[in-house]
């Protein structure tokens, strides 16, 4: 196969193959017509087309025909070509096999034709003249050069149908081997594995040579020896509760995972098959272990998805230990599921990276030492906070506060004054801490790991009211944008991180987007990303070889930065997400700001 880029070399090889020895079986002979057509390949030879091709112009319009006119029409086609006059050079050699239908040169012609009508991107009439030219000539460099170009535009440019159209037209030869190679791969590609063994069986069965046997041979021993692999996801699809709020969820999850296979089988190279089989784990434990019990036990199945939430996703974890299957969960959080076995990985990055992740970043990145805690008693803010202050404390700096509060409270008064005073505490002018027309200033940075973005109106507001002048580092639930606009008249500047961010207007997503649309007829959503980077990250690891499970957990150990639609994932801190991203609220605007790897 070649690329559209070497068809210009390809010609400037081969462009005086049919200009010797040009000659016309009836004819008026002219001395003159044959010195200017002597000139005329002077000038060509020597580059200078334009005069060239004025001379064959010429000559080709003396009348009566002479015996340089066939040549003249050749040679004025083909400095057409080379003058980048495509239409032109394609127009006028028509119209000469139009005048000569008997020329011995026909082959060569059409050859010319074809390469005009492929720069100006007409690829199947093309490849028609290519077609007609390969199965008349008997010219072995001509035929050669033809098929190259040939199987580069039935590769690459046309599709199925087309191809099989060439395929039934070619009469038994090797060229019709070619065109059933072509079609096989093609045909294998888009996914019917059956039909593209039958053909290349089928031109492989003649009992005459081949020059392309061994290629035939290749693609049979490619053919037979692909592999099938299932990718099994256990979701809570809610068949048997439609209105549960979380169907939805699954629901498009199961879609972003749905069009990365779609995608996989239509781009990648892979020597096999690739498919789903997603399973209802209706929110409930027991079924969610029995559906990752029944997918570890087909061996075509490589990985799993599932579940969605972390109780669920432990107890699955054990039973994907026990049947070595590697299971990624998408969107857990809880600190220690990767350590219930080697085959769970956490795509999602936990509560303890990520409160790490937000201490180096104030730390080492905004140069803070003085902080001040006020957590939620929800687990997810319990655990982040400890994992914060360990860090913050081992980087050198000092936790001043740690308040905490309970679901549902809405008066933080006494947690908001208690910070006021360890704050006092610290400033070198003393005055009462219950004074709030005095800015806190002492306090460089405040951690927020809050149980939910509704809460972000309770802490805005009672932070403005006792001028806590401080940063508010956040965790993943304030990143709701219609939360934060409505706040903005207590909040300033914010920095908080995130386990997923998607920046519209970057190229890659966009590309996707395009992409997604015109697939699944819908825009893709945040869950439906979730699903397609889980997805394509498991593909990615068959693409490069992984074909049994064994050899898909060692890739996924080795996982360092894949990148994703939503941000960067990496296994390499014990098979949980270890890399973090870092978000600025400004002037009603979110952006991304860092990435941290947590080590």
């Amino acid at each position: 196969m070649i690329s559209i880029h070497r068809i210009l070399h390809y010609l400037s090889l081969s462009c005086f193959l049919t200009t010797v020895n040009f000659c016309q079986e009836h004819y008026v002979y002219d001395s003159s017509v044959e010195d200017k057509f002597s000139l005329g390949l002077h000038l060509y030879r020597q580059n200078d087309i334009k005069g060239a091709l004025d001379i064959f112009n010429f000559l080709l319009q003396q009348e009566p025909i002479h015996q340089r006119t066939t040549a003249a029409y050749i040679m004025a086609g083909k400095s057409l070509i080379k003058l980048k006059q495509y239409n032109a050079s394609g127009a006028l050699l028509q119209e000469f096999l139009k005048m000569f239908p008997d020329t011995r040169y026909t082959n060569d012609v059409r050859y010319s034709i074809a390469i005009s009508k492929l720069m100006i991107l007409d690829y199947y009439y093309a490849a028609s003249q290519l077609f007609e030219c390969l199965e008349n000539t008997t010219d072995t460099i001509l035929s050669n050069k033809a098929a190259r170009i040939f199987e580069f535009i039935l590769t690459e440019h046309l599709n199925i149908k087309q191809i099989h159209e060439f395929y039934n037209k070619f009469s038994k030869g090797n060229f019709k081997d070619l065109v059933g190679i072509i079609l096989s791969e093609k045909v294998y590609r888009a996914g019917d594995h059956n039909y593209a063994k039958e053909l290349v069986y089928e031109i492989g069965d003649n009992k005459r040579p081949s020059l392309y046997y061994g290629r035939i041979q290749a693609l049979k021993k490619k053919l037979n020896s692909i592999v099938k692999l299932k990718i099994g996801a256990v979701l809570p699809l809610m068949k048997n509760n439609p209105t549960s709020p979380i169907k939805k969820i699954a629901e498009e999850i199961l879609d972003g995972i749905s069009f990365a296979l779609e995608e996989f089988k239509n781009e990648s190279k892979f020597n096999g098959g690739v498919s789903l089989i997603a399973y209802d784990d209706n929110q409930d434990t027991s079924t969610a272990k029995e559906k990752v019990h029944d997918l570890s036990k087909e061996d075509n199945v490589i990985a799993v998805i599932g579940s969605l939430y972390s109780d669920i996703t432990f107890s699955c974890a054990v039973v994907a230990e026990k049947y070595r299957v590697p299971l990624l969960s998408p969107t857990a959080s809880a600190n220690g599921i990767a350590s219930v076995g080697s085959y769970i990985f956490q795509t999602n990055t936990d509560y303890a990276t990520r409160g790490k992740a937000m201490a180096r970043y104030a730390v080492q990145k905004l140069g803070m030492n003085m902080f001040a805690i006020i957590a939620s008693n929800e687990l997810s803010g319990r655990a982040q906070a400890e994992s914060f202050a360990r860090e913050v404390k081992r980087l050198g700096g000092k936790i001043v506060a740690w308040e905490t509060y309970s679901k549902g409270e809405s008066d933080l008064s006494e947690q908001f004054l208690n910070i006021r005073r360890a704050g006092v505490k610290l400033s070198e002018k003393k005055y009462s801490p219950e004074n709030t027309t005095i800015p806190l200033k002492a306090v460089q940075g405040i951690f927020l790991p809050i149980a939910d973005s509704d809460e972000i109106s309770i802490i805005a507001s009672q932070m403005k009211y006792f001028n806590i002048d401080t940063k508010i580092l956040g965790t993943n639930e304030w990143h709701n944008e219609s939360q934060l606009l409505s706040q903005k008249p207590h909040l300033g500047e914010i920095v908080f991180l995130t386990d997923a961010f998607v920046d519209r207007n970057d190229l890659y997503y966009s590309d996707f987007k395009k992409k997604y649309l015109s697939g699944m007829k819908k825009n893709p959503s945040n869950y439906a990303i979730i699903g397609y980077d889980n997805a394509k990250l498991i593909l990615s690891k068959i693409a490069e070889g992984a074909t049994t499970r064994e050899e898909m957990i060692a890739m996924l150990r080795r996982t360092k930065a894949y990148q994703g639609i939503q941000g960067k994932i990496s296994f390499l801190n014990g098979r949980v997400n270890s890399i973090v991203q870092i978000l600025k609220y400004s002037n009603g605007e979110i952006h991304r700001i860092a990435e941290i790897l947590v080590d």
